[in-house]
């Protein structure tokens, strides 16, 4: 501990760079389903997601959330919400999304909440 402390001091740390995750698609959104919610969402995720287009990813997941679907349909919904924020850099809105997926898919909401704090930096007006 006193070695790591004094080569902190001295400058001597490097930092690890992180690599950012790749995207992750649940098995039943890779197939195209006959209709419904799942088809709307697999249609999302094809247009914009898959082409890395976040920023329109972000819309349509939005405007997907405001109209009625399944439990299971929503809870996918906002972990892809999450990590289009994730990929554009909105750590702060990413990690609240895998917050809220993370009752729902534990092990997988965690590698995404650990990977956007390693990304995340904390406002300085929120230290001061």
């Amino acid at each position: 501990k006193a070695k790591a402390e004094a080569e902190l001091l001295a400058g001597e740390y490097k930092k690890t760079k992180k690599e950012k995750l790749s995207p992750y698609y649940f098995d039943e959104d890779i197939v195209s389903p006959s209709g419904g919610d799942e088809y709307y969402l697999f249609e999302i995720l094809k247009t914009y997601f898959v082409k890395k287009d976040y920023k329109s990813s972000v819309e349509a997941f939005n405007d997907f959330l405001r109209v009625n679907r399944s439990d299971e349909t929503t809870n996918r919904t906002v972990f892809y919400l999450g990590q289009a924020h994730y990929f554009l850099g909105n750590y702060r809105t990413a990690l609240t999304m895998f917050l809220y997926t993370e009752e729902f898919f534990p092990v997988l909401s965690k590698k995404w909440i650990n990977s956007t704090l390693d990304f995340y930096k904390i406002p300085a007006s929120l230290t001061e």
